[in-house]
């Protein structure tokens, strides 16, 4: 994978990874202020109901079941029940009874002054109502229909958001490491195109402050060595040419005027002789050349053994 699309993934990863946790936390807040809102919305009806029928005499249950038939203000599916201190119910709203109300739960809403679950599609808040002279326990529910319909309208939002984020940093991301990288890939394409017939050739250094400044400026001084280690080259083949001309010529002219004509065995072994003098310098003059090139070598790990 190229180091383009690495960065594009990884950017895409923590985006989405930032989004997704703030979505979540997003979402949970808001069911958490849902819920609270709601029971305290329940709360408030069923002490508001308890202090009618406790408090005002006018009222009995019957009464203030019309009059809760007529509210305007009603929790969806509401169910609100009344008992004293024996257990009885003092008043029911109209309409069977859902949620299982037993003793024990009773007991528990006594002891703790407040009690709230979940009961099937209704949430339920078990409070204790006191005045001067009762105290009696209140079990509300109803169903939060248009809190649970923001929650999934909010929900949808939220998965759209994030999608739409994710497409956005997916293209904002390709862009931005297509930017980035354009530099480095620049320095590539100067590099390729720099071979030995051009040496001279350098790579641009930008502005000559950043770190891809810096990657160039390394490039140029490894084309300043390798130009430097080929002009050696050239001079030391040239040199080391010339130097072997000299006693390869005369040994080539020694042996063509040999045998120009017949000559004495005298004469033949005047010129190997000399033939062979031109030989052994040549042969210094190769190990001498061979010498100079292994020390300027750096990679030298034994010395050349004459």
């Amino acid at each position: 994978m190229q180091i383009r699309d690495k960065l594009t993934f990884l950017f895409l990863l923590i985006v989405a990874l930032i989004m997704g946790a703030s979505s979540l936390a997003i979402y949970y807040l808001s069911a958490q202020y849902r819920k609270q809102e709601f029971y305290e919305r329940i709360e408030n009806k069923a002490r508001n109901v308890a202090k009618l029928l406790i408090e005002v005499e006018e009222v009995d249950a019957e009464l203030l079941r019309k009059i809760e038939e007529n509210n305007p203000v009603s929790l969806p599916n509401e169910e609100i029940t009344i008992f004293d201190y024996q257990n009885q119910v003092l008043y029911s709203s109209e309409g069977e009874q859902t949620v299982a109300v037993n003793e024990p739960l009773l007991n528990r809403i006594r002891l703790e002054g407040e009690v709230r679950f979940v009961f099937g599609n209704q949430e339920v808040l078990g409070v204790l109502f006191t005045d001067q002279y009762d105290r009696v326990v209140v079990v509300a529910s109803a169903t939060d229909i248009f809190g649970y319909r923001k929650l999934d309208n909010l929900r949808n939002v939220l998965f759209i958001v994030f999608g739409a984020g994710l497409l956005f940093t997916f293209i904002s991301g390709r862009i931005f490491a297509q930017r980035t990288l354009s530099p480095i890939s620049r320095v590539i394409a100067q590099v390729d195109a720099i071979g030995i017939s051009n040496l001279s050739s350098r790579v641009d250094e930008g502005n000559q402050t950043d770190e891809l400044a810096h990657l160039a400026g390394t490039f140029n001084e490894m084309l300043d060595r390798l130009e430097e280690a080929f002009k050696l080259q050239k001079n030391f083949i040239a040199n080391a040419s010339h130097e072997l001309r000299t006693p390869l010529t005369a040994i080539t002219g020694q042996l063509e005027v040999t045998l120009l004509s017949d000559r004495t065995a005298e004469d033949y072994k005047r010129t190997v002789n000399s033939v062979l003098d031109d030989i052994k310098s040549l042969n210094y003059l190769s190990n001498r050349l061979l010498l100079l090139a292994q020390a300027s070598s750096e990679s030298v790990k034994a010395p050349l053994v004459l």
